[in-house]
């Protein structure tokens, strides 16, 4: 008998996840952030985000003022499959090396990733394309990062839990499939959840299931 699923043990799951990949690509030295499931609310298309301040503070510790950086997983997404939810993860783990050590990786109000991200990202586990609008920010995870993944022991029913979009139409309880469409000439990438034919304004041609 399954149990209830609960946002603890996502946020649980995320924290080891986040150690191990630290460990492995950072050598351990990435500051471990505040992990945050919450809603996408305005940022329409994110999967995460990482905060470019430390928000968050250990108001028990009045000394040394310890201050946290937050990366956000956006609760509307946590129904892709788990290598996706990973390479959110280590998208925003680059931001967050970035951000220790002075790096400026993105630019036009934190949304065009410069070829600081990219290489950072390339250098720590995972693979980049060009977005026309938004950069080197179109990240997945390298082949050996997903041998790596492969043989990490995750707990996927830590991710049985999804937030509703309530900005979509819903029918029944049952969670929705993606599609992942890319445009063969710019990378630009869209998810429907359903089979659709859609066209890349920019480039005017039609986009191809990846």
């Amino acid at each position: 008998m399954k149990t209830t699923p609960t946002l603890e043990k996502t946020l649980s799951e995320l924290y080891r996840l986040f150690k191990l990949l630290n460990k492995h690509f950072y050598g351990g030295k990435l500051e471990t952030p505040v992990i945050v499931v919450q809603s996408k609310g305005k940022h329409k298309n994110a999967l995460g985000w990482c905060t470019t301040q430390k928000i968050w503070r250990d108001k028990s510790d009045e000394t040394d003022k310890k201050y946290f950086y937050e990366i956000t997983i956006v609760a509307e997404f946590l129904h892709l499959p788990i290598i996706e939810i990973i390479d959110t993860l280590m998208h925003e783990m680059v931001h967050l090396f970035n951000l220790q050590n002075g790096k400026r990786d993105c630019s036009r109000g934190n949304t065009y990733h410069n070829t600081t991200f990219r290489d950072t990202a390339t250098a720590h586990g995972l693979t980049v394309k060009h977005h026309a609008k938004y950069g080197w920010s179109d990240t997945a995870l390298s082949e050996d990062t997903e041998k790596l993944i492969t043989s990490i022991s995750i707990d996927e029913d830590a991710f049985r839990l999804v937030r509703a979009d309530t900005n979509q139409t819903r029918t029944g309880g049952s969670r929705q499939s993606s599609r992942k469409y890319i445009c063969p000439d710019c990378g630009v990438t869209v998810r429907a959840t359903k089979e659709v034919n859609i066209q890349c304004a920019d480039c005017e041609i039609l986009m191809q299931t990846s």
